[in-house]
């Protein structure tokens, strides 16, 4: 987390100004990208239906190259400009459709993969949406092992590589409560469907799966 946490103190001492995050264009407000890259954005209203995990999830908007730049900005630049915009967009579906849970919680990296980028772009995500939603925000599941990276990996492949790969966190007790589970972005369903199951076991009442898009393999 010092990537992110160095990045917020700098966003502070230099904001990025009135500039679009995505075009670098002056803005005329003091939102984050101009009105012509918003209009590229296509928001996602019905559930997403993930079928070999008979599974729906919220799905704020379509994987678009524009969603795309942004995500890997974020991930892999240290953007995180892009970041507080996405997890802006998410906060928005949250609250337009009064999307309601008791604790927000993300899908977990790997120590080694926290260690080389210097955060996981998922907890940071999780953190605005609980900042910008007033909700509070919990480490409920964590990483046991190193994994392939699913990207590379087929759809079966992905399914064997995350077994045992995560475990609940006993610091906390979910028994009966709401839970909002972040993740960046869907492909098969593979990570979200693991950690849903480590949440259930633990009594969740209820599981609210929520990304930003979904991409194809």
């Amino acid at each position: 987390m010092l990537n992110y946490i160095g990045n917020c103190i700098l966003e502070v001492i230099y904001p990025h100004g009135d500039r679009c995050i995505v075009c670098n264009k002056d803005l005329e407000s003091t939102d984050d990208i101009c009105s012509n890259c918003y209009s590229n954005i296509y928001f996602i209203k019905e559930k997403t239906y993930i079928k070999d995990f008979h599974m729906e999830v919220n799905v704020v908007t379509t994987y678009s190259t524009l969603i795309k730049n942004l995500i890997l900005d974020f991930k892999y630049k240290n953007n995180f400009y892009a970041g507080e915009f996405l997890a802006k967009l998410i906060s928005n579906k949250i609250i337009k459709e009064d999307i309601n849970f008791d604790v927000i919680t993300f899908v977990p990296s790997s120590k080694n993969s926290i260690k080389k980028r210097g955060f996981n772009q998922c907890e940071v995500l999780a953190l605005n949406i609980g900042n910008i939603t007033n909700n509070s925000v919990k480490t409920l599941i964590l990483k046991n092992k190193e994994v392939s990276e699913q990207k590379t990996l087929t759809k079966e492949e992905r399914k064997i590589n995350l077994l045992n790969a995560f475990s609940f966190n006993s610091r906390y007790n979910i028994k009966n409560k709401s839970i909002l589970l972040i993740d960046d972005i869907i492909t098969t369903g593979s990570t979200l469907y693991f950690c849903k199951k480590i949440l259930q076991k633990e009594g969740a009442k209820e599981i609210i799966l929520l990304t930003i898009a979904k991409s194809s393999i």
